[in-house]
């Protein structure tokens, strides 16, 4: 799989790449991404010097649950959406704030739709 740049469009053209494949593939990928989190991302983004400190950081529970978080989703081939708040300027600190969003839409006819999304935050505090 090709890398592409850890940002926005870049998780975009990831999902698209990810979900063009079949499901065992897929699901393959889903497993690295809950077993080996770090070495997946590496893989596949190409990450900024301070983006691979920050993902060094991630460790027991918080780890577990944003591997958990992101393999689910991937598995599910449901939107992942990254957004970074205030990247310019001096920072003091980072943090990476996660939602998993789920839903269901029930519509007149008696047709019932469930979907889910999960945004990523990464948010800069300035200096």
């Amino acid at each position: 799989m090709a890398q592409v740049p850890f940002n926005p469009s870049g998780v975009i053209d990831k999902q698209t790449e990810l979900y063009a494949l079949t499901n065992p593939l897929l699901d393959a990928q889903a497993d690295l991404i809950q077993t080996q989190f770090k070495d997946w991302v590496r893989d596949n983004f190409l990450l900024t010097p301070d983006q691979d400190e920050f993902l060094d950081l991630f460790t027991g529970d918080f780890l577990s649950y944003i591997s958990g978080e992101v393999s689910d989703t991937v598995r599910a081939r449901s939107p992942i959406v990254l957004s970074i708040l205030n990247p310019g300027g001096p920072k003091s600190s980072k943090r990476l704030k996660s939602k998993r969003c789920k839903w269901q839409i029930f519509h007149q006819n008696g047709k019932v739709e469930f979907a889910e999304e999960l945004t990523i935050e990464i948010i800069y505090d300035p200096a």
